[in-house]
């Protein structure tokens, strides 16, 4: 079984570690790089050609609703949202979801808690990756 391949954006390093740690702990899902900023997301996406993002765009809300506008237009990867639960029904996710984000999930305050939030997002990715529709795609 081939994995699906994510590209993790988030301005925390504790945060990108803690996610590709989890990640590998799932079955279907393998971090294929991660970026600090939406910037560098987009060089890691561009060079790595993932299956999915999964991406927190609280600390460069811009930046972040840029690279989604962009995605849309150029290459439609499922992007994933997490974002700290005080920003979850702020204005950057409700825009984030406007232009073409999958979910948005809340981000647990401590990066040991990721395993759950990876499993959630591995079952979603996988679905979206893997569907009928997204083989024709391909």
């Amino acid at each position: 079984m081939e994995k699906a391949t994510v590209i993790i954006i988030d301005g925390s390093s504790v945060f990108r570690t803690g996610f590709r740690d989890a990640f590998e702990r799932c079955t279907r899902v393998r971090v294929a790089d991660t970026a600090r900023d939406p910037e560098a997301g987009l060089i890691r996406i561009e060079k790595r050609q993932p299956d999915a993002v999964v991406m927190d765009p609280s600390a460069f809300p811009e930046q972040a609703l840029a690279l989604l506008k962009h995605l849309k237009k150029t290459n439609p990867l499922p992007v994933f949202i997490m974002m700290p639960e005080p920003d979850i029904a702020g204005r950057t996710a409700m825009r984030a979801l406007e232009h073409g984000a999958r979910s948005i999930a809340i981000k647990p305050a401590d990066a040991a808690d990721l395993d759950a939030l990876a499993a959630d997002l591995e079952k979603k990715i996988w679905a979206v990756t893997h569907s009928s529709l997204a083989r024709l795609g391909r």
